[in-house]
């Protein structure tokens, strides 16, 4: 039986009650090689839910196992045609999108940002929709977010990048087995007996969620920098909190300042952290920092975790070393891991104690829409591990009270640009990339300020670098600890 869509309206809902369902599918994928998967559709009441979508690569012939957030359904009514009677009805078809959230299985993309379905059906039981799909003439639509996303205006979604769906079966719980969900999740996923319910999916699937750790350590008790380092802190939880939302991200917030700037507070956070394979772990320090004088062990900075002048026996017992939080961190084993430092790097005029150990062998791990697809490849996609200071050894650390830091406002400010769409973004290479752009852009900033240290304006040289992995563990995560 044939249909022919003759005549449509377009309007838009959201929220509107949908019946609970699971269906398995079978469907074209978007791209220009042609390509099918199989996905199951697990959706909520208000047409919510989210999608894994088991596909092979067809030229490396990997198994990948893609995971998707349900977001906006839109409503079509439709003057069908059964072309075998010659009947018109009124017919409605649902179109939903959804986000490419990561890779569940596999390491190849999927090959656009959204996978664009369209049901049939009334609106409180829509079914997969097998027939052709809508041709509205042109290409793209336009549509304003109903996420922070539309601060940043409405964006494109492409009708053309529908897929066809060629079979669909609505699942019943005695259907959701073993041998069926294996298809579209980890064995380590599947903690229920089987069969399944549709709510054990989505609790199995919204454990497996990442959490990000958003940890910032700031000095805003000193009044010459405070006000920097306040602004500093803001454009880190705003950039990391932002991107976190926009994924639907767990964003774990850990602000370390006022009263609690100390070391016992910093040494606590860091070492007691406990997080997941999965999970994004963020660590800026905005404050006073140092160098031990003919200290070639290392190359980033003390952080002077306190207020006021200390003798020389204080900064070395209430100082660690960046460098020291960072093996700490990324020994936990987190999918990425960011330590930043935008503090001075100058000489104390002070030596390292003979009997304080050197820093652990670099540790390493054992292992749409534009913006969250561009946040998602930053946030969920790109692994490893950066540690990244304003200032190399012997300079100090510039801002000002309108921007803060220049190494923090030049780092956030380029991300931001990227997350825009400033530029393609390769997961494994774009915080090297971004960070090598904040150093060209903070020396730039520094220049127009003088500085004592040079008589003259300041330099001041960004340092970073990303440890190779895999690694081993070893002592690394108590490290932090021991130095004192």
């Amino acid at each position: 039986m044939r249909f022919f869509i003759l005549l449509f309206s377009f309007s838009i809902f959201f929220n509107t009650a949908q019946g609970q369902s699971v269906f398995e599918i079978e469907c074209n994928l978007p791209g220009k090689i042609k390509q099918t998967g199989k996905a199951l559709i697990v959706r909520g009441e208000y047409g919510d839910g989210f999608i894994r979508l088991s596909w092979k690569n067809s030229v490396t012939n990997e198994s990948i196992i893609t995971d998707f957030d349900i977001l906006w359904m839109y409503q079509e009514s439709l003057n069908v045609i059964d072309s075998s009677s010659s009947e018109h009805k009124i017919d409605t078809l649902v179109f939903t999108r959804a986000i490419a959230n990561k890779n569940i299985k596999g390491k190849t993309p999927f090959p656009a940002n959204d996978l664009i379905l369209w049901f049939q059906g009334n609106e409180e039981a829509p079914q997969p929709y097998l027939g052709k799909i809508p041709d509205f003439g042109k290409p793209d639509f336009y549509i304003e977010y109903d996420r922070p996303a539309d601060y940043w205006n409405s964006m494109p979604f492409i009708i053309s990048d529908s897929v066809a769906i060629q079979s669909s079966r609505l699942l019943q719980s005695k259907d959701l087995n073993k041998e069926l969900l294996t298809n579209y999740f980890l064995p380590g996923e599947l903690s229920y007996p089987f069969p399944m319910t549709q709510q054990q999916l989505v609790t199995i699937r919204n454990k497996n969620d990442a959490t990000l750790y958003c940890i910032t350590v700031t000095d805003d008790v000193d009044e010459k920098i405070s006000k920097t380092t306040t602004i500093d802190r803001d454009n880190i939880q705003r950039f990391f909190g932002y991107g976190a939302d926009v994924l639907n991200m767990k964003v774990r917030y850990v602000a370390i300042q006022g009263k609690d700037f100390n070391f016992n507070k910093v040494n606590s956070v860091v070492r007691n952290l406990k997080v997941r394979p999965n999970d994004v772990v963020v660590f800026s320090y905005s404050g006073h920092a140092f160098s031990y004088s003919k200290d070639p062990a290392y190359q980033y900075p003390q952080l002077a975790l306190w207020h006021g002048n200390k003798n020389a026996a204080f900064f070395r017992s209430n100082s660690i070393n960046l460098e020291t939080i960072f093996n700490t961190l990324r020994a936990k084993g987190a999918r990425l891991t960011i330590v930043l430092g935008d503090c001075c790097n100058t000489d104390a005029g002070i030596t390292r104690k003979l009997e304080e150990p050197e820093p652990p062998p670099p540790a390493s791990m054992g292992v749409e829409v534009l913006i969250r697809r561009n946040y998602m490849r930053l946030l969920m996609e790109a692994e490893g591990a950066y540690i990244a200071c304003a200032a190399k050894k012997g300079e100090p650390a510039a801002g000002d009270t309108l921007s803060g830091g220049f190494f923090t406002s030049n780092f956030t400010r380029i991300l931001y640009n990227k997350v825009r769409g400033e530029g393609k973004i390769d997961p494994q290479k774009a915080w090297s990339q971004i960070l090598s752009s904040t150093k060209t852009t903070a020396l730039t900033d520094a220049a127009r300020l003088y500085c004592k240290e040079f008589n003259g304006p300041c330099r001041q040289n960004l340092i970073f670098k990303k440890p190779a992995f895999p690694f081993s563990i070893g002592s690394a995560s108590t490290a932090f600890a021991s130095v004192q």
